[in-house]
């Protein structure tokens, strides 16, 4: 699983890129082996109209060439990382969830039903 993480309007600290690394690692770790990749977009929007919210998107593509996205917005860029990472993995288990469900049940062929006319009445 390759994680990337990039910064928008600002720059990226230590300290905040661990704990994506950490969130991410925690979150995504039972899935790991369906994962390709994961991109975390960070954004912060400064300014009256925005009250100073933080963005984080969280991009995962699957072997399988699905892509899942969660995003979140909050006023701490860490609550926000960590709950679109969080919806990030629930919906990968979901998405393996039913897969593993489909997979399992048997197609049935379709079969023409013969038409016998109408049925018999009682009088």
């Amino acid at each position: 699983m390759k994680i990337d993480i990039k910064a928008y309007g600002f720059d990226l600290d230590g300290e905040l890129k661990h704990f994506a690394m950490c969130c991410a690692g925690f979150e995504l770790g039972p899935q790991r082996n369906r994962i390709e990749s994961v991109q975390i977009h960070l954004t912060r929007a400064n300014g009256s109209r925005n009250q100073n919210k933080q963005y984080c998107l969280v991009e995962i593509e699957l072997f399988d060439r699905h892509r899942i996205l969660a995003r979140d917005v909050d006023l701490d860029l860490h609550v926000a990382i960590f709950r679109a990472l969080e919806r990030a993995g629930w919906m990968s288990a979901r998405r393996q969830s039913n897969r593993d469900f489909h997979a399992g049940v048997p197609r049935i062929p379709y079969q023409e039903v013969p038409d016998t006319g109408e049925p018999d009445r009682a009088a």
